[in-house]
C-alpha cells in the first residue's frame, strides 16, 4: 500500500510541475478532451480536480 501512496505522491508532485501546455497534453490523454470549449473550468480548477480525483480515486459506478 505505501508503494502505491509513494507513486501517486509522485505523480502529483510532478504534476505540480508542469507547464500549462503539458497539463493540456496530459488531461488530453487522461480525459479524451482537448477542445477547451468542452470544459468552462480555468486551468487551476481543472489541476484540483485532477489532484483530488488522483487522491480519493473515482470511477465509472455514480454511487446513487
Amino acid at each position: 500500500m505505501s508503494a502505491l501512496r509513494e507513486e501517486v505522491e509522485l505523480e502529483k508532485e510532478l504534476m505540480s510541475q508542469m507547464s500549462d501546455k503539458e497539463f493540456d497534453a496530459w488531461f488530453e490523454h487522461e480525459t479524451g478532451h482537448s477542445n477547451p470549449f468542452q470544459f468552462d473550468l480555468d486551468p487551476a480548477t481543472m489541476r484540483e480536480v485532477a489532484d483530488m480525483t488522483e487522491e480519493i480515486g473515482g470511477g465509472l459506478d455514480r454511487d446513487g
